[in-house]
């Protein structure tokens, strides 16, 4: 009786841990985060919202203000790069704070994955 209930018990953890465990550590309002990954970012966001303009999710006025709206922050961030305003440092790992190079996929301290 008491191994059915730990095995219950067992398993409902097991099936409810994704739900409470968070998978983005910061966002784009974190200081870690470079101007090429959020623009990497907003190009996924432009590439889904074509996605609901061909599934009709939105319609072509809706998608068109959106789609502006995304360009302008691409337009900005290249602007602010262009400037030498983007990278006024090294680029550090969020998990460890160890400085990273541009051709970094992975963390060369912790190992832990550059976005």
């Amino acid at each position: 009786m008491y191994i059915g209930l730990i095995i219950t018990v067992l398993m409902c953890g097991y099936v409810l841990y994704p739900l409470f465990v968070r998978k983005y550590k910061g966002g784009l309002s974190s200081p870690d985060i470079s101007n090429k990954n959020e623009a990497q970012f907003i190009r996924g966001i432009l590439q889904d919202l074509e996605f609901d303009l061909e599934t009709g999710k939105l319609d072509e006025e809706e998608y068109q203000k959106l789609v502006t709206d995304q360009n302008a922050v691409l337009d900005k961030l290249a602007k602010e790069q262009s400037d030498g305003k983007a990278n006024r440092g090294p680029a550090k790992c969020a998990k460890c704070g160890a400085n990273l190079q541009r051709s970094d996929n992975f963390c060369p301290k912790c190992g832990a994955a550059v976005f």
